[in-house]
């Protein structure tokens, strides 16, 4: 599932999960993001930037160079995510803050540039035995029926595909292909993910090779 992010990017912006990390904002957009956070009960990503798009100058402090040259840095595509608490706002209008770090999350893809980023973000949970041949057997797939049944490709590089758990993939992928009856027994009789993954990447490896 996705979740819309807004991020708040800034350089050693980095932390962890049940983690509650305070922050004094005073920049206009900002100051609208954590306000907008609030009142829509949006989730408040914290990154680590990246990418320097132009040189500020020598004499900037770290402080000075991010308020005055913010359009500088990029986020990570990984960051945690948490839900904002206003905890206090000053007479000049700056607001002190604390997030409560809930889970990392990746950016799939933007919902907004501007005053502030906000993207559609999904879980990033670590990667597991599962997960990894998941990835190889997508791969696999792409490399046999891209050229084969190029509609057949486009529904293994869509989200709802990539989003599955390898538990789910490795029966729903039946519903797009059909093997042998023993193999697909096989899978009907084995209890591990991992196992049944490894038996749909071998066949098609096999049908891959067998076909250059």
């Amino acid at each position: 599932p996705m979740t819309e992010v807004a991020l708040y990017p800034r350089p050693e912006m980095v932390a962890f999960q049940n983690m509650v990390r305070p922050l004094h904002v005073f920049e206009p957009r900002y100051l609208q993001m954590v306000n907008d956070c609030v009142r829509d009960d949006r989730a408040l990503g914290l990154s680590h930037s990246r990418k320097l798009l132009r040189a500020a100058s020598d004499e900037q402090s770290p402080d000075e160079m991010w308020q005055s040259n913010q359009s500088t840095y990029l986020p990570f595509d990984v960051y945690s995510v948490g839900r904002c608490e206003i905890v206090n706002i000053t007479d000049d209008g700056r607001v002190h803050v604390m997030v409560h770090v809930e889970e990392r999350m990746q950016t799939v893809s933007e919902v907004q540039v501007l005053p502030y980023r906000i993207v559609d973000a999904r879980p990033y949970g670590d990667e597991s035995e599962q997960r990894r041949l998941l990835g190889e057997v997508n791969e696999k797939l792409i490399d046999v029926f891209g050229a084969l049944r190029p509609r057949l490709a486009k529904t293994f590089l869509s989200s709802e595909w990539l989003d599955l758990w390898p538990y789910d993939a490795s029966f729903e992928i039946f519903s797009h292909l059909r093997f042998e009856g023993d193999l697909m027994q096989a899978v009907l009789a084995c209890r591990r993910p991992s196992e049944r993954l490894k038996m749909i990447f071998d066949t098609l490896d096999q049908f891959d090779a067998e076909r250059q």
